[in-house]
């Protein structure tokens, strides 16, 4: 892919690859951090970018969610190469953070507790409706597009969960955001509600748009 220098006209992720730090609370915080990239940009494009531009890292990912997208533990290095890759070439950008939602907690305790049949994170959607993001919240307020995450990457207690929009789809107004699982489809509102967020962005056809969620457990 052909390098761009444009420079994003936001700041760094919260407590990831910018520097600051998570909230020191007992529990996880999630960061939505939406990037806008040309038409044409691809999949492949992104995964590359996503695992730091190295071709041989991303033939050989660590392994595969159940619906088979690529996991890569990164390290550090990895991490800021990636992150500085991403900054760097993306048109603009726009970071919100969420709401982690009890639904999601309740997953994540009946895993700990030895359940089983139980799956995480698996649908990235986002919404137009009106409200304020709760813990109590089971869906988005309206929602109007989802699509399943394609690559996951790991570094330390940290987990990016990406999926990239492309030009022909989910183009309008979003308000809110959300990550979906545990029986998840491509139903609406289907799944557990891991976290909700505002998510104040316009997508239009002119644009390609990645999201990568950036959970951190503390």
């Amino acid at each position: 892919m052909e390098l761009r220098t444009i420079p994003p006209s936001w700041r760094n992720p919260a407590g990831l690859a910018g520097g600051r730090t998570a909230p020191a609370a007992p529990g996880w915080h999630g960061v939505i951090v939406g990037r806008s990239w040309p038409v044409g940009f691809t999949e492949a494009e992104y995964r590359l970018l996503l695992v730091g531009g190295s071709r041989r890292r991303l033939a050989h990912p660590d392994g595969y969610s159940a619906h088979g997208a690529p996991l890569y533990l990164l390290t550090d290095a990895q991490r800021r190469v990636r992150e500085r890759l991403l900054n760097r070439l993306c048109l603009d950008g726009y970071e919100t953070e969420n709401i982690a939602c009890n639904a999601g907690r309740a997953v994540l305790l009946s895993f700990l507790g030895g359940g089983t049949g139980l799956a995480g994170p698996q649908y990235f959607a986002v919404g137009t409706g009106s409200g304020t993001p709760a813990a109590t919240d089971t869906q988005l307020f309206a929602e109007y597009y989802r699509a399943a995450y394609s690559t996951t990457a790991i570094n330390g207690n940290q987990i990016d969960v990406s999926t990239l929009f492309q030009s022909n789809v989910a183009n309008t107004t979003y308000t809110e955001a959300g990550l979906f699982g545990n029986g998840a489809t491509a139903t609406a509102n289907s799944g557990a509600l891991f976290a909700h967020a505002l998510y104040a962005y316009t997508k239009s056809s002119g644009t390609v748009l990645s999201n990568d969620y950036y959970i951190v457990f503390n």
